[in-house]
């Protein structure tokens, strides 16, 4: 029997939380499933709570995976809207799925790969977006409305660890159990308990936060800075941005609403926090700084984690190490390497004479990398950027011709005509063909650019580096030597016992032993790079 997966989709958290939506939207695509002869094997049905406006979504990316390994014959939706709630995605997601050799199967609203059906399921994700959008703005509205009306409309914090949402009453009422952890999260921070401190005892004792998850430093710190706790509610301090991210907004805009959020902790305690927050922040900022110029350039050889700079006080003052950051614990996970200590002095000087060897003498390492660019350029004109542009505004170009199609189909009084339609369906192949041979030809180009970029990229880095150090190599700033390093595109791996050295440079695997304590190295293989 054929197998085939099924993909369910609501729009909110709530939604996923009450299970209606998706367990009758799974209920429904599997008596299509039984109806078409297809077989759901265990793990094969995906039931997503996130917005269809994006291809982002993990699930929907766990399909296409799925999809992609060749073990499925169909994938069944309810209708394209659950799928994606944009044309031009829904045409995207049919074209990559039945170029995997599978079938698409929406259940109120068939279509197939044909003109006629791609047509169909850009009209349908068209209206659907425009839905969302009209949504948007009617929520939007609302929203304003009831801030004017004193109340906390749904969407700016109803789900605040502490309370429960008073849907009546439009308020926020006590959580009697989590009031309690509330109550000590703030005491401890009082007593100066580190966040990761409480996170970890939290966790220990298997209390979950607010969307059952365990807890993070940093949540807990956006809730000891959140006023709400001792009563004062603010609105319109954050907005969405086009990204997706909130953004704080002018002080000016923010409103306060009054009897919206009970208190849980008094105003003193509240500024007590705020006042030693600030302080160890300042105690923070005011230590001075060692320097770790490998910094973002180092792994443990161990595990492959990144390696960051710790030190360590002894009778002579403070000692440089760069250590693994999965031998530390979280608040959420378990310590998973064993690595030491890595003696900083010693790693840096590895890694900088081996770098200046290539520094005294660049000429031979430019003259590689402007090889690898010169065939892409020709006079003053670069073909390759003149090919991707108009390749790209070719492309960008079919989606504004699919819609104009929708719109002349939505306003013409003959959308009946066998010769109108016909000429539609005969416009839509025609884009179709012209978009996958235009797509075709411009992923190599974007390839072969970044390339040339790349290399173009570490030519101007290396000369420019080896300019500013040029005759003072042995007394170079940090910002020097990380100019040199990303020029360079140096990637060391390191252990206590040995380093290995990668980038633009030959690559070297150096030996550390120390038979008297007298740290030394070894240089025991050298292969070049390029």
């Amino acid at each position: 029997m054929m197998k085939a997966a099924i993909y369910c989709r609501v729009s909110t958290e709530d939604q996923k939380k009450e299970g209606t939506s998706l367990e009758s939207q799974e209920e429904i695509c599997l008596a299509k499933a039984r109806e078409c002869g297809y077989e759901i094997p265990e793990g094969y049905v995906f039931r997503e709570a996130e917005s269809g406006l994006t291809l982002t979504r993990t699930y929907l990316t766990r399909m296409r995976q799925l999809a992609r390994s060749g073990s499925l014959s169909a994938i069944i939706c309810l209708k394209p809207d659950r799928l994606a709630r944009n044309g031009e995605d829904i045409l995207l997601l049919l074209k990559e799925f039945t170029g995997n050799g599978l079938k698409l199967v929406f259940v109120k609203e068939e279509f197939d790969d044909t003109p006629t059906g791609k047509f169909l399921g850009f009209a349908l994700g068209w209206s659907a977006e425009q839905y969302v959008i009209q949504m948007k703005e009617a929520t939007k509205r609302g929203k304003a409305k009831a801030i004017a009306a004193g109340r906390l409309p749904q969407g700016c914090g109803a789900g605040l660890y502490g309370f429960n949402w008073d849907k009546a009453a439009k308020k926020r009422v006590i959580h009697p159990f989590e009031a309690k952890i509330v109550k000590k999260m703030w005491e401890d921070a009082a007593n100066r308990v580190s966040l990761n401190h409480i996170a970890i005892v939290l966790n220990e004792a298997g209390i979950p936060s607010k969307t059952g998850c365990k807890w993070h430093p940093l949540t807990i710190r956006r809730m000891l800075s959140n006023p709400a706790y001792c009563g004062e509610t603010i609105v319109g301090k954050y907005a969405g941005s086009k990204k997706g991210k909130l953004v704080i907004q002018p002080k000016e805009t923010w409103q306060t609403l009054p009897d919206v959020t009970p208190a849980i902790i008094t105003r003193e305690l509240f500024d007590k926090v705020q006042m030693i927050r600030e302080q160890s922040f300042a105690r923070f900022t005011a230590k001075p700084k060692l320097s770790y110029f490998l910094t973002g350039h180092i792994y443990c050889g161990t595990c492959g984690a990144r390696v960051h700079g710790a030190h360590l006080s002894g009778k002579k003052g403070q000692y440089r190490y760069y250590h693994c950051r999965a031998t530390m614990p979280t608040s959420t996970t378990l310590a998973n390497c064993k690595e030491g200590y890595i003696k900083a002095d010693l790693v840096e000087t590895v890694v900088w004479e081996n770098i200046v060897k290539t520094i005294k003498s660049p000429e031979i390492l430019i003259s590689k990398f402007k090889a690898k660019i010169a065939a892409q350029a020709s006079g003053e004109v670069n073909p390759l950027d003149d090919n991707i542009t108009k390749l790209q505004a070719s492309i960008k170009s079919y989606s504004h011709q699919i819609k104009s199609l929708v719109n002349a189909l939505r306003n013409t009084e003959e959308t009946n005509s066998t010769k109108v339609h016909d000429a539609i369906l005969d416009e839509l192949n025609r884009i179709d063909k012209e978009q996958t041979t235009d797509e075709r030809e411009l992923n190599p180009l974007l390839r072969q650019k970044a390339e040339a970029q790349k290399w173009a990229s570490a030519t101007i880095q290396l000369d420019e580096a080896c300019e500013r150090i040029k005759g003072n190599i042995d007394n170079c700033t940090l910002d020097d030597k990380r100019l040199v390093l990303d020029a360079l595109d140096i990637h060391v791996t390191a252990t206590r016992n040995r380093i290995k050295i990668e980038g633009h440079l030959p690559v070297v695997s150096v030996s550390l032993v120390s038979p008297d304590k007298n740290s030394a190295f070894t240089t025991i293989e050298r292969t070049s790079a390029l």
